[in-house]
C-alpha cells in the first residue's frame, strides 16, 4: 500500500504575514500617530492621514544603476540587503492659516521577503521567528494568602503593577498595615487613592466607589487635594526631589497619551471583558485605573477571580 503526502508550505504563513504588514498594518500605525505636532509650537501638524481620511503609501524599486541591488542574488554577492523603498503622501498643515501642503516623502527602506520566505540582510539569508508573548491586558494573581496582585499589560508603553497587601494580624487599637498601592512605569509605588486623586477622583467619589472596599480590607487613606496627590506622583518620577505638581502633570500625561501608552485593539478587547468595561478608546483613562483597583479589591472578598498568567489562553 502506497500513499501520496504533499508536505505543506512552510514559508506561506511568513510571506502572508509580511504582505498583510505592507499592505495594512503599515497604514494603521501611521494613522494613529498622525497628526504630529511640535511640543512646543502647535502652529503646525505633520499628518499622514489625507483630506479623504486615508494614508496613502506604495513602493518603489532602486533603478538599475544605482548601485543597490534589485534581485536577492546581487544582494548575496554584494553583501548589500535586498529592499525597495517606503514612500508615503504627507501633509503640512499651518492651524493659523488652514493652509495644507502635500508632500511626497522618503520613509525608510524595507526588506524584500523572498519566497522562501527570508530576508537577504548585508548579504546574509535571514529569517523571521514567530514567538509567543502575553497578550495585553490586565490579569490578577494571589502570590500569598494575604497579597493580590495586578498587571497591566499595554501594546504599547511599560507595564503597570498593583499590588493589595492585607494586614496578617488584626489587632484592636492599633492602625492597620494594609495597603493598596500601585507602581507607574518606571516610576516608585504610591498609594492607589493617591493616583486616583491625582487624576481627577475627589473623596466624595473615591468613597463611593471604593469606601466600602477599603473598610473591608482595613486600609487607611488620608483625603487629599489633588495638588497635593500630583506632588507625590511627581515625587515619584523624579526620587530625587525635583518633582512636584508640575512634574506629576506630566506623568500623568505621558500616562494617557495614546502615543506614549495605549492597550491597542486587543488589550481594549481584553480589559473590557475582564472589567465589564465599554468603549473601544485604545488610551487609558481614569476610569480604567478606577476599575482595576476596585476588583483588586474585591479579590480577597470572592468578588472575582484570579488568572492564570501563564495558561497559553494569555498569549498571543
Amino acid at each position: 500500500m502506497s500513499f501520496h503526502f504533499q508536505a505543506p508550505d512552510l514559508a506561506e504563513f511568513p510571506r502572508r504575514s509580511y504582505r498583510r504588514f505592507l499592505e495594512e498594518t503599515l497604514g494603521n500605525l501611521f494613522a494613529e500617530i498622525s497628526p504630529i505636532a511640535s511640543e512646543y509650537s502647535n502652529r503646525f501638524e505633520l499628518t499622514f492621514v489625507g483630506p479623504d481620511g486615508k494614508v496613502k503609501w506604495w513602493f518603489e524599486d532602486y533603478a538599475q544603476d544605482s548601485g543597490y541591488p534589485n534581485t536577492a542574488e546581487q544582494a548575496r554577492k554584494t553583501n548589500m540587503t535586498h529592499s525597495r523603498r517606503l514612500m508615503m503622501d504627507a501633509w503640512l498643515r499651518d492651524t493659523v492659516t488652514g493652509e495644507l501642503r502635500k508632500s511626497k516623502c522618503y520613509i525608510a527602506d524595507m526588506p524584500v521577503i523572498t519566497d522562501r520566505g527570508t530576508f537577504v540582510i548585508n548579504g546574509s539569508e535571514r529569517v523571521v521567528l514567530g514567538q509567543l508573548v502575553r497578550a495585553p491586558g490586565i490579569y490578577f494573581s494571589q502570590t500569598t494568602p494575604i497579597t493580590y496582585k495586578a498587571l497591566m499589560l499595554a501594546e504599547q508603553g511599560a507595564p503597570i503593577a498593583f499590588e493589595l497587601v492585607l494586614d496578617p494580624a488584626v489587632t484592636p487599637g492599633k492602625a492597620s498595615r494594609a495597603k493598596c498601592r500601585i507602581k507607574l512605569p518606571k516610576r516608585s509605588w504610591i498609594a492607589c487613592t493617591t493616583l486616583l486623586t491625582a487624576m481627577g477622583y475627589d473623596a466624595q467619589e473615591i468613597q463611593k466607589r471604593l469606601g466600602k472596599l477599603l473598610e473591608r480590607n482595613r486600609i487607611e487613606w488620608k483625603q487629599i487635594t489633588q495638588q497635593e496627590a500630583l506632588s507625590v506622583v511627581g515625587r515619584g518620577w523624579k526620587p530625587d526631589g525635583g518633582g512636584g505638581a508640575g512634574a506629576g502633570n506630566t506623568a500623568l500625561s505621558e500616562l494617557t497619551d495614546k502615543r506614549r501608552y495605549s492597550l491597542g485593539k486587543l488589550g481594549r478587547s481584553r480589559f473590557n471583558a475582564k472589567l465589564r468595561l465599554e468603549g473601544e478608546s485604545k488610551s487609558l483613562a481614569p476610569a480604567d485605573l478606577m476599575s482595576a483597583i476596585e476588583y483588586l479589591l474585591g479579590l480577597p472578598h470572592d468578588m472575582g477571580f484570579v488568572d492564570h498568567i501563564d495558561s497559553l489562553e494569555t498569549v498571543t
